[in-house]
């Protein structure tokens, strides 16, 4: 559903991201792939200041209740989610992170199911990392 949005298009601006990295090979990859992720946080600072820190369409999960999909269409689940993933890779490095990407895909939870079954993949691989 569109509250769990950052859910498809964060994971597909975080992967876009690595997928940069690599096509720019060994000795430039990581330095592209951060590049963009410097560019796509620039644009979230810049939407979070435009709908304002406190406005609920900022947060990560939204809830949209009452309130038109359109309008709440931003840079922020893309960004917000993307970067939550970069955090996400910083705790547990990037070939496990990897490895769970793959999982989530394969089972194709992204699609059918919430946070929820991210969160708990994240928690059943890694539990010293995510309490």
């Amino acid at each position: 559903n569109w509250e769990h949005f950052w859910l498809n298009e964060g994971f597909t601006v975080f992967l876009e991201r690595k997928i940069l990295g690599e096509l720019a090979g060994p000795e430039e990859g990581e330095a592209v792939r951060q590049a963009a992720h410097l560019n796509g946080l620039i644009s979230l600072k810049y939407a979070i200041e435009v709908f304002g820190e406190d406005n609920p369409l900022t947060a990560l999960n939204v809830n949209l209740d009452g309130v038109d999909p359109d309008d709440a269409f931003s840079s922020v689940p893309y960004e917000k989610g993307s970067t939550f993933l970069f955090y996400l890779e910083t705790l547990v490095g990037g070939h496990p992170c990897l490895t769970i990407l793959t999982q989530l895909y394969s089972r194709a939870c992204i699609q059918k199911h919430h946070i929820r079954s991210v969160r708990q993949l994240f928690q059943i691989t890694f539990p010293k990392c995510l309490k």
